[in-house]
Order: structure tokens, then sequence, then C-alpha cells
């Protein structure tokens, strides 16, 4: 099986230097919706001023007050916007940056992914197992929107820069939705440079191969690969014949590594089972599917806005371990936990 191998990790190049120290993740992706919202509370903050202040000189009186409750809303729907982004994108507190630079003062149990692992729009399973495994630094390596490519060729050195005693690695979904719709691959692609500039099953399987390989060659880590979650819980649709191939792929690659340090968490399987034991095909098949999980956004953020679990924010859409038939609920994100804790436990 072929494999691309990144240049040697900083931490692991600086030889007696001063240590690599990750950087605190950027909003990758998200600057020219940061920037079109702020131009949009600008102007409607400035049409509010105007039409409030001058109106009355220059407008019909019966014009004034409609024209200054219009541009008020603008300004008041741009902020929320600015503000649902930034708690959006906003870096874990417990990322690798704030773990080194904090003096890794407990050994590392490193989660490394995409959203569901970066947990502003998914269940906090890292949080859980942190609650279960108060002996260890839960450190939170996951990022929205990012795929393999990043993953190989940037988050492998932040991961090995912690010096981890155990590494959980559920990544790839980005991959598969992007293969899934060519159309939903642009903005990873775009934004996070990926080199081959386009994402496919070779390149999927080549990056998981390699970030594997270099894990083991870079820490003396544990490390547990996830399979992927489903692409929303009908688990007979078009999308999840996707899943099926990407985690028959992730599962080749750990049987080939035939290292005791590697272990597999068949976290589709574990989900799987739970939507057979406690929900029906039919139930299933009238759920929000992955093509429609956009609808689902502004519902749950607003949600997240009152204090909503994801439990609550899926339930509407018909979903049992998702709030969005991408994310993880609570209920998901619990399951999750309980075989990171088991696994630690058997290792």
């Amino acid at each position: 099986m072929s494999s691309r191998t990144p240049r040697t990790p900083k931490s692991k190049a600086r030889g007696g230097g001063a240590p690599f120290i990750p950087p605190k993740q950027g909003i990758n992706g998200f600057e020219s919706t940061f920037r079109d919202y702020s131009m949009m509370f600008v102007s409607g903050f400035v049409a509010f001023a105007l039409a409030k202040i001058q109106g009355k000189i220059y407008l019909p009186e019966a014009f004034v007050l409609p024209l200054t409750i219009a541009c008020g809303c603008v300004a008041a729907f741009a902020l929320l916007g600015l503000y649902l982004l930034n708690r959006g994108t906003m870096p874990p507190s417990n990322d690798p940056h704030s773990y080194c630079a904090n003096g890794k003062k407990k050994p590392a149990l490193v989660f490394l992914g995409d959203s569901i692992t970066h947990q502003t729009l998914s269940g906090e399973f890292c949080k859980m197992v942190a609650k279960a495994k108060q002996e260890l630094a839960i450190v939170n390596c996951g990022q929205n929107s990012i795929a393999t490519d990043t993953v190989l060729n940037e988050r492998v050195d932040w991961v090995v820069a912690c010096d981890p005693k155990y590494v959980s690695v559920m990544i790839g979904t980005n991959d598969i939705k992007g293969i899934y719709k060519p159309e939903w691959a642009e903005g990873t692609i775009e934004n996070f440079s990926v080199k081959e500039g386009e994402i496919t099953f070779a390149t999927f399987r080549r990056n998981m191969t390699s970030i594997v390989a270099n894990l083991i060659k870079y820490t003396d880590a544990k490390i547990a690969i996830h399979t992927l979650p489903p692409m929303g819980e009908d688990l007979e649709c078009e999308a999840n014949t996707f899943i099926y191939k990407a985690n028959s792929i992730i599962k080749e690659v750990v049987d080939r590594v035939k290292s005791p340090r590697v272990t597999l968490i068949d976290t589709f399987g574990n989900l799987e089972r739970f939507l057979l034991e406690t929900t029906t095909k039919e139930q299933r098949e009238k759920g929000l599917k992955v093509d429609n999980f956009g609808d689902a956004k502004v519902s749950i953020a607003l949600k997240r806005l009152v204090g909503m679990g994801y439990d609550a924010c899926g339930e509407p859409f018909g979903l049992a371990i998702m709030c969005d038939a991408l994310h993880l609920n609570d209920t998901g994100a619990k399951i999750v936990a309980d075989a990171v804790v088991e696994w630690i436990g058997s290792s």
C-alpha cells in the first residue's frame, strides 16, 4: 500500500533547540463570511443611526420609523451572525497549543479529527472522557471542515508535539462527504490548500495510511483509529454506501499495520447497533438526510444559544444519534466516549 510521509515533525526536527509549540488554530474557511457579516453590521448600524437622527429632516415622517426598525434589524441580524460564527470557529480551550504552552502537566490523550471532534457543532465526547479519566489531560485537536490532507501535513505535527500517551483518531468525514458530493469538497480544498487539488478514495486511503504510519513512527502512544459515523441515520441511503467503503479502507489500513499499539474502534458499528435496537427502519428513513443537513444549522445554532442539548436539537428532525444528520448529538457522543474509555481501560 502506498503512503506519503511528510517532513519530520517540527517537534522532532529541532533537536536541542526550543520546543515546538503548535499554533492556535485559525478560522480557516470563514474569513470571508466574517468579513461579509462585519460589513453588514457596520452598514446596518450606520443606516440605523442616520435614519434615527437625520430621517425626519430628509424623509417623510411616515417612512422614518419603519426604515429605522429595518436598519436596526439588519444590524442585529449581522451581530447575531458574527456571534454564532465566533462561537462555532473558536479553537477548543484544551487545544494542543494550550497543552504544550502550559507545560504538559498530565499525560495526554489527544483527540484528532474534524468538526465531530472540534465539538462546537457536535456532541462533546471529549468532555465526557475527561470526566471519566481525570488522570489524563484531554487535548482536543479537532477543527471544523478539515480532511485527511490537513491532518497528515499539519496536525500530525501538533499531536507529536504533545508527546501523547494516547491518540484517538476520527478523521475522513469531510473527505467522504466531498467524494459523495464534489461541490461539498470545494471549500475544504480551497481553504485548507489540499495538495492534490481533489479528494478521492485513493487520496483518502493514502492519507490514512500515512497518518497511522507517522503516529506510530513519531510517538510512543497507543493509538485508536475510529471508523466513520454514518452520514444521516438512514443506513441504506446512498450517502452511507460511501461511508461503508471508507470504513472498509480504514479497517484495511489498521489490519495492514499489525502494530500492538494500534486499535480499531468501530464507531460506525456501535452507532449502527444502537440505531437498530432503538429505532425502526421507517423512523430512520423519515429522518433528516445528510443531503439536507444544512437546513438544520440555523436551528441548532439558535437552540444552542439558549442552552439546549444536542439531543433536543436533533429530535425535531427525527434523529436519534445526530443533531443534523452529520454531527453527533449527546447520545451519539456518549457511545463514542464509552468506547474510548473502554479502550483506555483495556490498554
